[in-house]
This record gives structure tokens, sequence and C-alpha cells, in this order.
């Protein structure tokens, strides 16, 4: 069954982020369902709240005196069956969970004006919305309790083939006991059903549409792709962060920017954006883990994510695997501008800025005055003719052709023409211009405060992590190796594509001890220097014999002679 709503809007697009504003108190007066009594069994009192495809009422039961919750179709959406059949796939998908994190769905049916409503149990707190807003950021153990609450709930939807695609706090509910927090999940309205042949309900979405509310978005949620149960886990990560921060990892002032920020950008590190909130290290890298863009390099399931919740304070920390981010689509090139004499260039592919644009239009109006030179002679004998013409390329192919020249009259005496004005100088030619640079991008690399080297696939060092702007690259789609090594930490190898400028998060891990004092050891030792052996005593020469006296001429030379 297909779905009446546009691919490129939310299912529900009221949806809201923080917690609604309480409900006029006149609006009890003024709502014409107070009052009614449905199924001649729960009398509602009272306008609980209200949402993009319905109304929540407190109703109590006629005859055991319980309070419940009912929530009605919009009067609206009522003759639509595709929103009708959605809204109680709501009920099902609930009810079809049999855990305590989730709410409980008592009872359905259909209004005396034909609007679904069902029943569930009535829950006396906030939404997590109202404490975020209010406390944020919140301990490490505190929201790490409430964290583990929720992935218990979508482990069991998930055990269903329940995907809920709307987790944000606003659907997680909370509840005091005692002093503790307990939370429930609230609202499968948009529940993909991954199993839908098992008895909950028919699936109502399919690839390409867009469900779920932007500031809590897998990237393929917003690329409208196929997805699965791992959208809750990226969902649950964004929701992490903000109990740790007080804010969501990506901001917008649109719904699409919103959107490209999940597709694109990398998420900020939670201890960056709250630097006072005393989050522990693996705590951190237990969110990046849940945001990574890949959902292969996510946690595969909601119990991994609170086994690593679990782990974080015996000081367990996740892998994050580095991974290149997808560049962002071009915006158009940047415009720029030749002289009108100097030569056309080809232009490169479309995918990179033109190194050269289309030249100057030539000016208006050009007077040809060559031919006054040319005529002078013959203007003796038979008449002087002097020709201006025109020269407009922006007019149509009518107007740019030659035009009628008046006669010129010939008077008794024809005098001599003035000799011809001297040509104006030619302009100097345009200096040609200079290719442009190549294109480079910045790329930083986010080691945690860890100062280490990068070095290039052939060993050249290329700069330093601690460097705040990063390092220089020229820009390219093929993929770049690149090495890490820092000292006591482990070498790490960091693969990606050099096509915008983008921050990549790598962890160091530290070098075992045994190694880390051998590396420090051998860094240490210097090479010794042997000392050259002293020179032997030179002995003193022996003194020459007399030699004879040559009985040759005096002239030779001796060759015996030194």
């Amino acid at each position: 069954m297909s779905e009446p709503i546009a691919k490129t809007q939310p299912i529900d697009a009221g949806a809201q982020t923080v917690r609604p504003a309480a409900p006029d108190p006149g609006s009890a007066r003024t709502d014409r369902r107070i009052g009614d009594l449905l199924k001649g069994t729960y009398t509602l009192e009272r306008l609980l709240g209200a949402g993009g495809m319905g109304s929540v009422y407190l109703a109590q039961h006629a005859l055991i005196r319980k309070k419940v919750a009912i929530k009605i179709l919009a009067p609206e959406y009522a003759l639509k069956p595709e929103l009708k059949e959605r809204f109680l796939r709501e009920a099902r998908a609930a009810a079809a969970i049999d855990h305590d994190g989730v709410i409980e769905i008592h009872d359905f049916g259909e209004t005396a004006d034909g609007a679904a409503f069902f029943v569930m149990e009535y829950l006396e707190g906030e939404d997590l919305a109202a404490v975020i807003q209010r406390e944020a950021p919140l301990p490490w153990p505190r929201a790490r309790g409430i964290a583990v609450q929720i992935c218990r709930a979508l482990q069991a939807a998930h055990d269903r083939g329940i995907v809920h695609r709307d987790m944000k706090p606003g659907n997680c509910f909370r509840l005091d006991r005692d002093g503790r927090d307990v939370v429930k999940v609230l609202d499968f309205g948009i529940a993909k059903l991954q199993n839908p042949d098992e008895g909950v309900g028919q699936a109502l979405t399919r690839t390409g549409m867009i469900f779920g509310t932007p500031e809590y978005m897998s990237p393929e949620q917003a690329q409208g792709l196929h997805h699965d149960h791992r959208v809750d886990i990226y969902a649950v990560g964004v929701i992490l962060f903000e109990l740790l921060t007080g804010k969501p990892p990506f901001i917008a002032d649109t719904f699409m920017g919103l959107l490209n920020k999940h597709m694109f950008d990398a998420p900020p590190r939670p201890r960056d954006v709250a630097p006072r909130a005393d989050i522990p290290a693996a705590a951190e890298a237990v969110v990046l883990k849940a945001l990574q863009k890949d959902p292969d390099l996510r946690f595969q399931t909601m119990d991994e994510l609170a086994a690593a919740l679990a782990a974080v304070d015996a000081g367990v920390a996740p892998e994050i695997v580095p991974e290149p981010l997808k560049a962002k689509p071009a915006r158009g090139a940047p415009m720029q501008f030749r002289s009108a004499d100097a030569p056309p260039r080809p232009t490169l592919p479309e995918t990179t800025a033109p190194a050269f644009p289309a030249p100057f239009a030539p000016p208006r109006r050009r007077w040809n005055l060559a031919l006054v030179a040319g005529l002078a002679g013959a203007a003796v004998a038979a008449g002087a003719l002097v020709l201006f013409t025109q020269q407009d390329p922006s007019d149509s192919a009518e107007e740019t052709g030659p035009k009628e020249h008046a006669p010129v009259t010939s008077s008794p005496e024809l005098l001599p023409l003035p000799p011809p004005a001297p040509a104006p100088p030619s302009p100097p030619p345009a200096p040609d211009l200079l290719p442009l640079p190549p294109p480079t991008v910045m790329v930083r690399i986010d080691t945690a405060g860890v100062a280490a080297e990068v070095l290039d696939e052939g060993g050249a060092v290329l700069g330093n992590t601690s460097d705040p702007h990063g390092l220089q690259l020229p820009r390219g789609e093929a993929e770049r190796q690149l090495r890490l090594r820092a000292e006591g930490r482990a070498e790490a190898q960091v693969k990606l594509v050099p096509s915008e400028d983008r921050t990549v998060a790598v962890t160091l891990d530290p070098l075992p001890h045994g190694k880390q004092a051998a590396r420090k050891t051998a860094a240490s030792k210097k090479p010794e220097v042997k000392p050259e052996p002293a020179p032997s005593p030179v002995e003193p020469a022996p003194k020459p014999k007399p030699e004879p006296k040559p009985s040759t001429s005096p002239d030779l030379i001796s060759p015996f002679k030194k």
C-alpha cells in the first residue's frame, strides 16, 4: 500500500524535538470530545497533548476507575485509509513488544464519528526532551542508566522485527520510581516492520521515502536508502550525545541542512562540545562508534551498544574505525574573466572549476577608418567615398549586415583629401593568464590530543596532528594512505580521499609497557664512537748513501734520484 506523503517530507511534519507546551486550561471547555464515552467503557476527561496525527486524552475506565491514556486520530485523517492503517499499526507494533520498557497497549476501536483510537497505560512523568532542556549535561552514571534502558526496550522491538525509525528524546518517557529513572519508549507510528508477514501488520513504507525527525536521522535515512534496525542505533547515539552535552551533534537552520550534515559531516567529539561535563574517554568512544556513517561500522545490535555502555567504567572503549566522508555535491564553479583579445582556452571537465571562463564581450561599437587611406588616390579622379561600418556582436544577423551608404555629392572642384589621421596605437597584447595553482584541501586528523607525525606513502613527513589548521593535501579522487607515528603509541594508518576539507578521527593505541620501555631505551642509546688509533711514530728516514760518480754524461738524469 502506497503512502500519500511526498518523498522529501517527513511523515510527521509537526514532529517536535522539545517538550510540547502545556495545553491551554481553556481547551477542556472547548474540546468537543471531552466527556465522550468510547466503546461504552472509557470516559474522556481532559486533553494531555496533540501531535501531528492525533491527540492524547486522559480517560477513566467506567467500571474499575483506572486512569488510561487514549490517542485519537485527527479528524482530517479519519477518511484516509493509509493514514488510518498507519495509526492502528502503532498500536499493533507496541502491543506486539512484550517489554517493560515499551508502553503498554490495552485496547483500540473507533469513535462515533469514525476516528480510530487506541488505549494505552497512563504514565505520570515527563519526556527526555524536558529533562535535557532543564538538566543537561547529565552526569555519566545517570546518562548511562537511561541509555541502557532504551537499548533494552529497542532490542525487544528488534527481536520482533520492528524498527522504531523515529527515536528521539520526545519519544522516551521518564518516570520517577523512588528517585530512580525509569524510561519507556513511545510512539511506534512510523515503525518499520521488517517481517510484515508475521501477523503484526502490513509494511507501509518503501525505499526512497524519508521518515523521522531530522536531528536524529541516520545518513541512510536522510538519503532515502534501504535501511534496517541500525538506524535506531544511530538515533540512540544522538540521544546519548545530547544527554552528555546538552546539544545535538548537528545544528542547521533548515530540514535539508540537517540531513546534509548527517550525510557528509563528521560529528564533533562530546568532550569538545562540553569540556566541563567530565565525560569519560571510553564513553565518548561509544557515542562516536554509534554515530559512524557506515552502518557496518556501528554497533550491530542494541545489546552490543548496551554492553559497551556497561564496560565504560572499566575503561574499555570500542574501536572507532576511520572512514572517509562522502564529498558534498558540487555547488557550481567560481566565475573568472579574461581579456577579449586573449585566445580561448579549453575548459576542464565539469567536476572541477573551469581554469578559464568565456572571454569578455567586445565593445558595443567600433569604427573602421582603415578604408579612408586606401581610397585617397581614387578620390581625386572619381570622387571621395568614406565608409563607416558598425560591429555589434550582440545584435541579430540581420542587424550586423552591411548598411546602406549615402553617396557623397561631388563638387565641380575636387579638393584633395586631407592626409589620413594616424591610426590609434594598438592596445598592448593582453598578458596571458597564468595557470591556476592546483587545488588543495585541508585535512585535520583528530587524535584526541595525541601529537603525532603524519607521513605519506613514501615516508615523507607531511606535518603534525597538533597543527590546528590541519594538513594541506592536493585535491583528488584517489585514495591516500597516510601513517601516524607518535611516541609511546602504536603506528596507525589512515585511508582517505582528499576530495574536500574534512576531519578524520583516529585512535592511537598505547604501546604495551615492555615495547614502550624498549623503544625508549633504544632511542636513549647513543652510537658508540670508537677512538681512532694513535698514529704510529714516524721513523726517521735513513740517510742516503753517497752515490757513485756517474760514468755517463753529466747531462743525463739518474732514474734513481728522488
